[in-house]
């Protein structure tokens, strides 16, 4: 399993070459982002594709 996660634009073209590739999409889940919450030592969650090889 791995996950996927981007904000550009070409994010879904790239989640679907995955699936042509043979990679099933799951679902989605949360995984820490780069970023720190403001006044905060913990990491910011984002969303992130789940997919299975």
């Amino acid at each position: 399993e791995f996950t996927f996660s981007s904000s550009w634009s070409s994010a879904i073209q790239v989640a679907w070459q995955f699936t042509q590739m043979g990679c099933t999409l799951k679902g989605m889940t949360e995984i820490y982002g780069s970023g720190q919450k403001f006044m905060s030592n913990e990491y910011e969650k984002i969303p992130a594709f789940l997919f299975s090889l």
